[in-house]
């Protein structure tokens, strides 16, 4: 989960966890404080604007926004896009597959390709990408089965 720090309706900073200090300070907001899309659009937006303009092109983050349905909680969120060149696998039900790692990411940004040949669509507006509607993009090389069958 990532928090990002909001003044004057600006994103100022962003941190993958929060110190005790910070958890005090109401000016860092992590998802559950996310109302609507537009605000997830809103802070993606000025995050990754951010990081293009502190970090190194290495190092930078495109950031998304994210909305999962009514039916969940939280509704909406801003996550970090997958980046080409990092590993990947895909899975279902407790079984997991190294799949090689990204090489192109769609303008878009609907649509992940991977060194083998497969391509993830981004699920709707969630923060989930699958392949063959049925098998999920996870981050890292993991050979696992499900220990149940």
């Amino acid at each position: 989960m990532l928090y990002f720090r909001i003044i004057n309706d600006k994103v100022t900073a962003i941190a993958p966890e929060l110190t005790d200090g910070q958890h005090q300070d109401p000016t860092w907001i992590a998802r559950h404080n996310i109302r609507s899309f537009e605000q997830a659009q809103q802070i993606a937006e000025q995050a990754t604007a951010l990081h293009a303009a502190m970090l190194p092109a290495a190092q930078r983050e495109t950031f998304i926004a994210v909305d999962e349905g009514n039916s969940r909680w939280p509704q909406f969120d801003v996550q970090a896009l997958p980046k080409v060149g990092d590993k990947v696998s895909y899975a279902f039900n407790g079984d997991c597959y190294p799949d090689g790692e990204i090489t192109k990411i769609s303008d878009s940004k609907r649509v992940i390709y991977t060194s083998t040949g497969h391509r993830f669509y981004r699920w709707r507006l969630s923060g989930s990408w699958l392949y063959d509607r049925m098998w999920y993009l996870v981050p890292g090389h993991i050979r696992e089965w499900n220990p149940e069958l």
